[in-house]
């Protein structure tokens, strides 16, 4: 047992160390553009474990193809950028391969959440190519357990059709709460496993037309940014039920940095810790966002047609989301998870354990959480760490194996790339360990 014991001290000090591998740098101007097509938009961060380097993945518009009004922006597949200095520069990789029918067809918008070890991504899909804005899109479901090869799940089932823009959160009591854009408003639905979906048509946001929301909780507050076309609506709630408009806009005009206008459009937003950033798309070329023109062959010049990838800091004042000075220098470090303190063993069921591991904290998703009080043996305690019903309903329904923990352990800890020797290592002399070993989330 002692050697059991040594094993995981030594594997979350691991996973502990290494908070300052690198450090801020100054953002450059634009963040991204897209070296194939010139046609990034819409971009969503994800951590990628096993190659240790944060990923953008991006509706790939087909920016550089001389082709009749929009059509530009069909056909498009799903970029990759990647960035192994923190989010400060970014190379392209690639796309998606997510073709699930024949035929050449058009993906756009995704956005990525892990759960319980696997990726889900919901990502809008139309069928074929339009010349016009036209056709209907689905939200598309898939899975991942390396964010290369994924799974499609087939359409999600939502109370209304052709819908895009999904954007999702989980929330206090562990399950997922989806908006979409239907009709420029935007209508949500929730789930437990991300599989099986229940809303209404009732929108949750719909007093400004918009598309491409993110919502995202920051400084104590959730906010939920929405395009606008001419910058970014705002509002707060504290609960994912009430929205409050702030006044205003954000993004709503460009700064002195290259290609960063007119307005920002589609993000997506990083938080870590007391600081955020908004990753977005602009069209440089173009006066405002919506104004293009055509030339002799009903084509969108290229400049109108191309779109670059910015990012600024986010902060609160006064009760208000905005952003800092974009036409001042300013720093980003999106730390890799491995980088992060991350576990937390209370010496409470583990004696003569050192109180380093004590202060070591970071706030996981809830579902990791309660994996960890599962797997932990504080079910048994539910009255002394006041859990609430709905968490206690879904504590109860978790498994008691341990493995879940070490699972978790994995997931949230970048040892993909080490998982065999890890399993080998670490996973399975664990499962013998009593439940009075206590690895537990402190947020």
């Amino acid at each position: 047992m002692k050697r059991i014991l040594r094993i995981a001290v030594f594997a979350l000090t691991a996973l502990c160390g290494g908070l300052h591998d690198a450090e801020a740098q100054d953002v450059p101007a634009p963040l991204y553009r897209d070296p194939i097509t010139d046609g990034a938009a819409d971009p969503c961060l994800v951590y990628n474990p096993f190659e240790k380097a944060w990923w953008m993945l991006y509706t790939q518009r087909r920016a550089n193809a001389e082709t009749g009004d929009v059509a530009y922006c069909y056909g498009n597949a799903i970029g990759i950028a990647y960035s192994e200095d923190n989010g400060r520069t970014w190379r392209y990789r690639g796309t998606l391969d997510l073709d699930f029918e024949r035929g050449h067809n058009t993906f756009w918008a995704p956005d990525v959440v892990l759960h319980n070890g696997v990726y889900h991504m919901f990502v809008s899909y139309i069928r074929g190519v339009s010349i016009h804005w036209s056709g209907t899109a689905t939200m598309m479901h898939y899975t991942s357990k390396n964010l290369w090869d994924w799974k499609c799940e087939g359409p999600v089932k939502l109370p209304v059709d052709n819908v895009i823009d999904a954007t999702l959160i989980q929330k206090p009591d562990g399950e997922w709460r989806m908006w979409y854009k239907w009709d420029s408003k935007s209508l949500y639905a929730d789930s437990k496993d991300l599989f099986n979906w229940k809303g209404d048509t009732k929108p949750a946001v719909s007093d400004k037309p918009h598309e491409g929301a993110k919502a995202f909780r920051f400084k104590d507050s959730y906010w939920f940014v929405t395009d606008e076309w001419q910058g970014m609506g705002v509002y707060r709630s504290s609960d994912l039920e009430h929205w409050t408009k702030q006044p205003g806009l954000i993004l709503d005009g460009p700064s002195r940095r290259a290609d960063d206008g007119p307005s920002g459009s589609h993000g997506d937003v990083v938080v870590t810790g007391d600081k955020a950033y908004i990753f977005y798309f602009t069209h440089p070329g173009r006066r405002f966002h919506t104004a293009d023109h055509h030339d002799n062959n009903g084509n969108i010049p290229y400049e109108m047609r191309r779109s670059s990838i910015q990012v600024a800091e986010l902060d609160v004042v006064d009760g208000s989301l905005v952003v800092k000075d974009r036409n001042q220098p300013f720093t980003i470090f999106l730390p890799n998870k491995r980088q992060l303190p991350h576990v937390a063993v209370t010496s409470r069921f583990i004696p003569n354990l050192s109180s380093n591991f004590l202060s070591y904290s970071y706030c996981c998703q809830p579902d990791c959480i309660l994996l960890y009080r599962r797997c932990g043996g504080l079910h048994r305690e539910k009255d002394e760490y006041r859990m609430t019903a709905a968490v206690r309903k879904k504590d109860e329904e978790l498994t008691t194996d341990l493995k879940c923990t070490i699972d978790v352990l994995i997931t949230c800890s970048g040892l993909y790339e080490s998982a065999n020797r890890f399993s080998e290592y670490i996973k399975e002399p664990l499962r013998n360990v009593p439940e009075r070993l206590l690895l537990c989330i402190v947020c």
